[in-house]
């Protein structure tokens, strides 16, 4: 039988990577739902961002930021549980970026509905569309977690 260069505990950590990635997409949804609404002042057009703004005329930079917050809060607790190198920054900052990763999925998902003249891609989640309306972020986000989480996580945690 073929040995595993590190210890079986070890070993599984890839999942416990994702999983925790999925969460923070997930965290950053919400963050940006419950912040937009709360919060929600100024389109993200006020940025610079029109295509934004005309894809998806709700969404708001105050929404935004709070989805940055909510994703790096919730990577960083996961950075923390998985024994990090970088510790609690580099969590903080990994689930922003993948915060704003999943915004751009979900822009660009909102595009091609707007595109198609659909309201939802689907209705087996009724009141949240389809699958897709669920995934929009996790398409865009999974590329580049599979390039950083190798990098960020600690030796021999990550087994492609």
């Amino acid at each position: 039988a073929a040995r595993t260069a590190y210890p079986v505990a070890v070993a599984h950590r890839g999942a416990q990577h994702v999983w925790w990635t999925s969460c923070t997409v997930a965290a950053a949804d919400i963050g940006a739902y419950f912040g937009g609404k709360r919060f929600g002042r100024h389109s993200l057009g006020a940025l610079g961002l029109g295509a934004a703004a005309k894809a998806s005329p709700n969404k708001t930079t105050e929404g935004a930021l709070a989805g940055f917050a909510a994703g790096g809060l919730c990577s960083a607790i996961g950075a923390r549980c998985l024994g990090w190198p970088g510790g609690l920054p580099a969590g903080f900052a990994y689930g922003a970026a993948i915060a704003a990763v999943a915004l751009v999925g979900d822009l660009t998902a909102s595009m091609l509905k707007r595109d198609g003249h659909v309201k939802d891609f689907g209705n087996l989640f009724p009141g949240h569309g389809g699958v897709l309306d669920r995934l929009d972020g996790f398409v865009f986000v999974a590329p580049v977690a599979l390039t950083l989480l190798p990098r960020l996580c600690g030796r021999g945690a990550w087994v492609a």
